[in-house]
């Protein structure tokens, strides 16, 4: 049966026109309260946060890309697959902004197969960020596992296939869908494919997409999960190895009886630089739990809406039958993606010193110091210089005490 918006049998009173007018006006009422006004609100601040990230993002690899950086929590390499998934949200703010504006500034002839279209080219931006989350999770717990082939395999290069595989997936994916949908759309092509809306859009559109959605959740949380635990276990081991390498340095090279000034001084300055060794020595276990953190609160609806949309809970007409309802539901979970696009961005100038003296930078607020290459500034490498001072100086004069004792053995 013809409908106003495709071909399909789910439907017996369809061409009604008192049912076509009350089931269009109801419609139209959900798109605008239901995806117009919450889009605007939300999707206007993700879109100023993401384009600050995105620009600070951008400015760190460009500018320290050939620097040693010890004090990051990411690698450069990270900070490609984080710009990616920045990339991802800040299309999928502006694709929410043009969903609003479309919404409520024609509220009475609001065109469903617009509307669809829109919503693919939303869930494909979408599709950036669960790529980015699954990428980085696998590196990380590639690395744990097996650190040595780590530093020989993943590289910049890599991270940059990575991403470019991730949009060509996307184009694909979103290409594949506007096909599907032309060819239930167009009657001609309907009638000569037989496709229809519960079988065409079901088997290559709604179902695929929903059992990605699904099972990439919950593997980028059983691989982030793995990491963490592993990366939360080599922190202990790289204490416990720098503490006895401490130790026994001190024993080594440093006495009371030979300088005890000296010992005192060396005992400052060490405790000093203390919490900057540790945190270039340790794996990054902040970031990946915040990360995590976001991403299993604010997409757990995305997921389980999907789960509930496939064969096993739902058959072939229901969401075309229940398609108001549905569109309630997908407002409402879209939403909190988009406020998980905030509250990521916040986080990253939150928990990234780094980015937010960037951005404080470009927009004028804060003068930049400057930096040493290695990643130290100027009062880290004088602290550093006068430590390797003072290590010199006594083992100059161990040199001349052993050079006395062995004269006088003579």
């Amino acid at each position: 049966m013809m409908t106003g918006l495709f071909t399909t049998n789910c439907f017996d009173n369809k061409s009604d026109p008192y049912f076509v007018l009350h089931e269009q006006e109801e419609r139209n009422w959900i798109y605008i309260h239901f995806q117009g006004y919450p889009y605007l609100i939300i999707g206007l601040p993700g879109l100023f946060l993401t384009s600050l990230l995105s620009i600070a993002l951008s400015l760190s690899i460009f500018q320290k890309q050939n620097r040693l950086r010890k004090r990051r929590r990411f690698g450069n390499k990270f900070y490609i697959l984080l710009l990616n998934r920045t990339i991802g949200d800040l299309f999928a703010c502006l694709t929410s902004l043009m969903i609003s504006i479309y919404t409520i500034m024609f509220p009475g002839n609001i065109n469903t197969k617009i509307m669809q279209l829109l919503n693919v080219c939303l869930i494909g931006c979408f599709w950036s960020t669960m790529i980015t989350y699954v990428s980085i999770s696998l590196l990380k717990l590639f690395g744990v596992a097996y650190p040595l082939k780590y530093r020989q395999k993943v590289s910049r290069k890599t991270c940059i296939r990575i991403v470019q595989i991730n949009w060509v997936i996307i184009l694909l994916m979103i290409l594949l869908s506007y096909l599907i949908y032309l060819i239930v759309y167009i009657p001609s092509l309907s009638k000569w494919t037989g496709c229809r809306a519960e079988t065409c859009l079901q088997f290559f559109v709604y179902q695929p997409r929903n059992f990605l959605i699904s099972n990439t959740y919950l593997f980028t949380i059983s691989c982030t999960l793995i990491a963490v635990i592993f990366i939360h276990h080599q922190n202990i081991k790289v204490e416990l190895i720098s503490t006895t390498k401490t130790i026994s340095f001190k024993n080594s090279k440093i006495s009371p009886s030979t300088n005890e000034n000296i010992s005192n001084k060396w005992n400052q300055l060490t405790n000093s630089l203390k919490n900057k060794q540790q945190s270039a020595r340790r794996l990054p276990l902040a970031p990946l739990i915040s990360g995590l953190f976001t991403f299993t609160i604010f997409h757990a609806p995305y997921a389980l809406f999907a789960i509930y949309l496939t064969p096993i809970f739902t058959d072939l007409c229901f969401y075309l039958i229940n398609y108001r309802l549905v569109q309630r539901y997908l407002g409402i979970v879209r939403c909190c993606v988009l406020l998980r696009i905030c509250l990521d961005a916040i986080l990253a100038f939150g928990t990234d010193k780094e980015l937010s003296k960037i951005i404080k930078n470009f927009v004028g607020i804060v003068k930049g110091e400057g930096e040493e290459e290695g990643g130290f500034d100027s009062s880290s490498r004088s602290r550093i210089n006068t430590i390797n001072s003072f290590v010199a100086n006594i083992n100059e004069r161990k040199n001349i005490k052993n050079k006395e004792e062995n004269k006088n053995k003579f």
